[in-house]
Parts: C-alpha cells; structure tokens; sequence
C-alpha cells in the first residue's frame, strides 16, 4: 500500500524511533516496529496536515489563518522552514525536526515529497496550492472533522495529502 516515499519515510522513522517519541509525548515503538504500523503512523500524520491544510482555506478558522500567514509571510527560507516544523509540533502533528533539514511550500501541488539534498540533507516539500473554487466551506469542513481513522484521505481529489 505504501509507495517509493513512504518506503522512504519508513526507513528514517525506524531510525529514529527515539525522537519520534519524544515529538508525540511518548510512542508505544512496539507500534512502530514493522511497516504496517509505521505506515499506520505515517497515515495518520498525513491526515492531520491535510486538515490543517483544509484549516487555512476557510476564513473564519483561527488555527488556519494562523498556518497559512506562517505559509505565506516572506521570512526567510530556513527561518519560514522553522516556524513550520514547531507549528507542526504544537499542532499535535510529529514532525520530527531531526529527520527534515527543511521544509519548503511547494505552491504548485496536490502532494507532499521529500527530496534529498547532495551530502543528505532531506526536504519536505508541503503541498499548498491554492484552493479551488470547486471546494466549499461544506466539504473543507466535513475534512477537517473526520476522526474515521479508517480514512485516510479526503473524498474530495481537490484536498491535497501530504505524504502520498
């Protein structure tokens, strides 16, 4: 089920089942020892960046607006890359610094990837394009709400995912 990046993903949070822990307050890494449930784990995380993605193109959420004036503000790259990672944090999402040198907006896409750097330096690149007129406040909303863990992605092709 898992493709070329999350195989990726899988890799590095197995080498990194310590500060994974320690980012979600504490992992059962019983969880994390096989690729099932690190895909588990990377799904939900997944699921949490798509709603707060959905977050920042309503109008009237705080928590959105918040993100996406992080995701805009023109600070500099390694500076907006930062502010990021501990919005991430404090959102409840685990997003452990040490396994990302970087993250970048990328404007243009539906989906997240990772690219590596020569000397191995990792980027995330978060998906944030800008939303279509074809989402309504409905769908976004019904998104952001969806606590089905069995659902892992949005109904609507037009929410971007993070990962996959």
């Amino acid at each position: 089920m898992y493709n070329a990046v999350s195989e990726q993903l899988i890799n590095l949070l197995k080498e990194n089942l310590e500060t994974i822990g320690e980012t979600r307050g504490g992992v059962n890494e019983s969880n994390l020892t096989d690729n099932e449930g690190i895909e588990e784990f990377l799904f939900e995380q997944d699921k949490k960046i798509s709603q707060l993605i959905a977050r920042s193109w309503l109008q009237k959420d705080d928590v959105g607006k918040q993100f996406r004036d992080i995701l805009i503000s023109s600070k500099s790259s390694q500076e907006k890359s930062d502010e990021i990672k501990n919005f991430l944090q404090n959102q409840g999402i685990a997003f452990p610094k040490e396994l990302f040198s970087q993250i970048k907006v990328n404007w243009e896409s539906f989906g997240g990837k990772i690219e590596e750097e020569p000397g191995r330096e990792r980027i995330y690149l978060l998906p944030y394009p800008p939303r279509p007129f074809e989402v309504k406040d409905e769908q976004l909303e019904k998104w952001i709400n969806d606590n089905n863990p069995e659902r892992i992605e949005p109904e609507d092709p037009y929410i971007p995912l993070s990962f996959f």
